[in-house]
């Protein structure tokens, strides 16, 4: 049986970390199948683009003046 361990590698921001348990708990009790290591990897490359677009329209803002007083 395999062991799910979180990721621990540099680079892993909270909200990846936040991501992948999510999808791991999803699943919890399931026999994996043979495709779920590319689909899992697939979630990874999702979650570090998001993480990266989220940093650019932060650095966007950040260059246009901040984001506007409510």
């Amino acid at each position: 049986m395999l062991e799910w361990r979180y990721p621990t590698t540099t680079g892993a921001t909270p909200l990846l970390v936040a991501g992948l348990k999510s999808v791991v708990k999803d699943r919890r009790g399931r026999t994996l199948s043979y495709d779920a290591p590319t689909h899992y990897q697939k979630v990874v490359l999702a979650l570090k683009q998001t993480i990266r677009l989220l940093n650019e329209i932060d650095q966007t803002i950040d260059k246009h003046g901040g984001r506007p007083i409510t």
